[in-house]
């Protein structure tokens, strides 16, 4: 009946599901960078809050997916000189790279 079409039927509903999926989650994050410090806000009804001064900043890594990258989309990792583990976490960031050199700019020398 569908030949060697079977994988189109089953996997064409898929890609618009994972684009809507990827959109979601990055609406769900506001990074706030100002000259000082980095602020995150997270989730659609309970608010979390996490802030961050860019003097403390040890290591800022961006990890993309190649389907992240198609939609210019990643994630951002912040550590901190206070404690070695991540200060700070933030999944689905639009334009990651572009965030990722505006906290290195304002880090201190």
């Amino acid at each position: 009946m569908f030949g060697g079409e079977w994988w189109f039927i089953l996997f064409v509903p898929i890609g618009p599901a994972v684009v809507a999926f990827e959109y979601m989650r990055s609406l769900r994050v506001e990074l706030t960078v100002t000259q000082t410090r980095s602020i995150l806000k997270t989730g659609f009804f309970y608010r979390g809050t996490k802030e961050i001064r860019h003097s403390d900043v040890r290591l800022l890594t961006v990890d993309q997916s190649p389907f992240q990258r198609l939609l210019s989309v990643g994630d951002i990792t912040i550590s901190s000189a206070g404690t070695a583990e991540k200060e700070m976490s933030i999944v689905g960031l639009r334009d990651p790279e572009m965030v990722k050199e505006t906290i290195d700019q304002l880090r201190p020398a």
